[in-house]
């Protein structure tokens, strides 16, 4: 194609957008944290029905890239989301759990 003057003025969209994505990226990949998980890992999964926020279970099977099946009683399975599991030693689920308990005493 035959390139104008304004072609010319504007720098290269496409590197442009490529350089900014990949700082969006290395951002991102510095705070993201893994979610890989293996079958018997101690985890703790989202409690989606009364009582505590989050229960201990262990992981039982992998049902899809991000989707486990979760033993959290024997026989009892929730199937749950990697966005609803944490590893156990995750500080961020003892503080919820911490809170989950003194709304409880209240």
């Amino acid at each position: 194609s035959m390139q104008t003057k304004l072609d010319l003025l504007r720098s290269d969209v496409e590197s442009t957008v490529s350089g900014h994505q990949g700082c969006q990226k290395s951002s991102h990949d510095k705070h993201a944290k893994g979610r890989e998980f293996s079958v018997g890992q101690v985890v703790m999964v989202r409690n989606l029905r009364k009582g505590p926020k989050w229960v201990a279970g262990v992981i039982s099977e992998r049902k899809g890239p991000l989707t486990f099946l979760v033993e959290v009683e024997p026989n009892q399975y929730w199937r749950r989301h990697v966005d609803h599991i944490r590893d156990r030693s995750d500080s961020c689920v003892r503080e919820s759990m911490e809170e989950g308990m003194t709304d409880r005493k209240a």
